[in-house]
């Protein structure tokens, strides 16, 4: 089945009704051009008021879980939600101006991210699912986020970075 709007093809999403009106409809479009009402219902929303702030050159960087990357159990919303962000890098990576690049970074578990309590009764489980047996810091994070926000990482786009402890390996 293909629906069409305003003269682009557009993807019906979530239905198994031959009715229109049951189902999602999304541009395909590219996405600094896509309508408002688009973004809005796909979530990327933010994505979009970066576009916006990027005139001309610069850098997008997305910092989601690591769970994008490899999944993990419990935490299906929280991966899946992950998961779009990092295929939203990729597609923004390709659609955007030559001199802006789009990259995410997977975190394994950053210690100040999370309630103290929790870190302290779970540290040992915790560190031994790590290769390096310890937890991230910020400070492990902070040199990729300038590397790629500065101009050496000018011709890095479209990917996404584990800084994981060696919690997942590709």
């Amino acid at each position: 089945m293909n629906f069409f709007r305003k003269g682009a093809q557009a993807i019906a999403l979530g239905t198994t009704s031959s009715s229109p009106k049951s189902a999602a409809l999304i541009s395909a479009l590219p996405f600094s051009i896509s309508p408002a009402s688009d973004r809005f219902r796909s979530k990327s929303w933010s994505a979009w008021a970066h576009l916006e702030a990027v005139q001309g050159a610069g850098r997008i960087i997305s910092i989601v879980g690591d769970s994008s990357r490899i999944g993990e159990s419990g935490l299906a919303l929280g991966a899946a939600t992950r998961a779009g962000t990092v295929a939203l890098m990729k597609t923004l990576a390709r659609e955007t101006r030559a001199a802006t690049t789009c990259n995410a970074i997977a975190l394994g578990l950053i210690e100040t991210a999370h309630a103290p309590d929790f870190i302290e009764a779970n540290r040992e489980r915790l560190t031994k699912l790590y290769p390096v047996r310890r937890l991230g810091r910020p400070s492990d994070v902070a040199p990729m986020v300038t590397l790629l926000a500065s101009e050496q990482g000018s011709w890095i786009s479209g990917q996404t970075l584990s800084i994981s402890g060696g919690f997942s390996m590709i």
